[in-house]
C-alpha cells in the first residue's frame, strides 16, 4: 500500500520525443531568451545554428509541450490553441 502511494506522489515519466522548433521565437523558456539575446544577439559568440543545437537538447519546453493523446487538431490536449506549439503527433512512449 505504501509503495502504491509513493509510486502516485512521484508521478509517471512520458516518453515524448524533445521539440525542435524551427526558430528560437517559438520557444517560451526565459533562460534559453536571454542566453540566446546574450550570446547570439549582443556577444555573438555563438552563431543561431550552435545555439540552436544546445536548445534542441537542453531548453524546459522540451518538458513542457502540450501532452498528446491523438492525432487529431491540437493533438486532442485542447479545443482551442495550446500555449506552446505542439511537437509534430507521433506513437509515444509511456514508461511506467
Amino acid at each position: 500500500m505504501l509503495a502504491m502511494c509513493l509510486h502516485m506522489y512521484q508521478g509517471e515519466e512520458l516518453g515524448m520525443s524533445n521539440v525542435r522548433f524551427d526558430s528560437i521565437h517559438d520557444y517560451q523558456d526565459i533562460e534559453i531568451l536571454n542566453a540566446y539575446k546574450e550570446l547570439v544577439e549582443e556577444k555573438k559568440v555563438l552563431s543561431e545554428q550552435e545555439f540552436m543545437k544546445g536548445v534542441y537538447s537542453h531548453s524546459r519546453d522540451n518538458a513542457r509541450t502540450p501532452m498528446q493523446w491523438d492525432d487529431s487538431n491540437y493533438a486532442g490536449f485542447s479545443t482551442i490553441e495550446p500555449w506552446l506549439a505542439l511537437n509534430p503527433y507521433e506513437t509515444i512512449t509511456y514508461i511506467l
